[in-house]
């Protein structure tokens, strides 16, 4: 569960764990639903103008906190069982199909500064510095 901010202040979003994101307005009723098209849904962030919802495999997607439309799904992270500080060789291919990720499990958007921070199930924090949501690279 999240408390909306700014204009969106007296709404509250949810997830379910199936995958069904929720807004309630300020009468405690359920205005607006959206089924978010994954198999397990884990956390929520809310921002004054998105929602941020964290997913298994590392997944997050970003949606709009007024229309609950999808705007993006953020890149994921390193792939579980890879050395970080290892230099990168042919053991170590830089992105394969089969590779298994660790669930978002915490996410948060600091708007003054433009960084989400996620923390994973495989104990790692990732802070990204995300100046323009509309354009991720």
């Amino acid at each position: 569960m999240a408390n909306g901010w700014g204009k969106q202040h007296k709404l509250i979003f949810c997830i379910t764990q199936s995958g069904i994101r929720c807004r309630f307005n300020k009468n405690r009723r359920m205005d607006k639903w959206v089924i978010l098209k994954t198999s397990v849904a884990i956390c929520i962030s809310a921002a004054s103008l998105y929602i941020f919802v964290g997913c298994e495999n590392s997944v997050v997607r970003v949606f709009l906190a007024k229309s609950l439309a999808h705007m993006t799904t953020l890149p994921k992270h390193h792939y579980l069982g890879i050395d970080i500080p290892a230099p990168r060789n042919q053991s170590q291919p830089a992105q394969a199909s089969d590779m298994k990720y660790p669930g978002t499990v915490a996410i948060s958007f600091d708007e003054e500064h433009h960084h989400r921070t996620c923390i994973y199930n495989d104990h790692s924090l990732y802070v990204w510095d995300i100046p323009d949501l509309k354009k991720i690279g």
